[in-house]
């Protein structure tokens, strides 16, 4: 069964008829049954997963695909900020605690903190 198929099969369990999906997305009027290949284009797909409440892979495959855990984002930025006196990150974790509260403020210092450092760098 190709994507297109299960996403008709899907609407029927459902009861939600084809035109209306068509409509609410704002696909031609249809659009789903001129598709060829039995393939939506990429982000169409994730609009219509979305839209059912499952996943693109479900749509794409039949089934939920497990996929190999990612590095944990910001391992790179752990990794540099533990080279860092003690000090130092004591103080960048607690810029991380409150810029969750205040993201604008935190937003203006760290810029103004990384022109400074880059200027300093430069040798101005």
């Amino acid at each position: 069964m190709n994507s297109v198929e299960r996403v008709k099969a899907i609407c029927k369990e459902r009861k939600i008829p084809i035109a209306r999906l068509e409509r609410d997305l704002g696909f031609a009027n249809a659009y789903i049954a001129q598709l060829r290949k039995g393939e939506f284009p990429g982000e169409r797909l994730h609009s219509i997963a979305d839209y059912l409440g499952v996943s693109v892979d479900y749509l794409l495959y039949g089934e939920e695909r497990k996929k190999e855990p990612a590095a944990p984002k910001g391992s790179e930025l752990a990794g540099r900020i533990s080279i860092l006196d003690a000090d130092l990150q004591k103080q960048l974790v607690e810029f991380v605690a409150l810029a969750q509260e205040h993201p604008e403020i935190a937003k203006r210092h760290l810029a103004f903190a990384v022109g400074e450092l880059r200027s300093a760098s430069q040798g101005r």
